[in-house]
């Protein structure tokens, strides 16, 4: 079984939207796909800048989410804390929060 971080196929799918092959890891129903709190903080964010619209409220993709199989992180302190330990790649605080999940 192969555990799939959400994150890296949201980074994956908005490169190759276009690509037959990413949409079928999330279709692949021996995959585990994640997603954490940090991912639906940065939606709601983007949502409330107007930056992005999904046609539905955070809170109801996170529920999309679930319905569909996917597995939520959870919160842990643990992972706030191991940001202080990532490389600095680039600034995106977003970012450090879903690689340390």
């Amino acid at each position: 079984m192969q555990v799939v971080n959400i994150h890296a196929v949201k980074t994956r799918l908005s490169r190759l939207v276009d690509e037959a092959a990413a949409g079928a890891e999330i279709e692949d129903p021996g995959n585990v796909i994640l997603f954490g709190a940090a991912s639906i903080r940065e939606i709601a964010i983007k949502s409330r800048l107007g930056r992005i619209d999904l046609g539905m409220p955070p809170e109801s993709i996170a529920e999309a989410a679930r319905d569909s199989g996917f597995e939520e992180l959870p919160a842990r302190s643990a992972a706030a804390a191991l940001v202080a330990r990532l490389p600095q790649h680039h600034r995106d605080l977003f970012d450090h929060l879903l690689l340390a999940q």
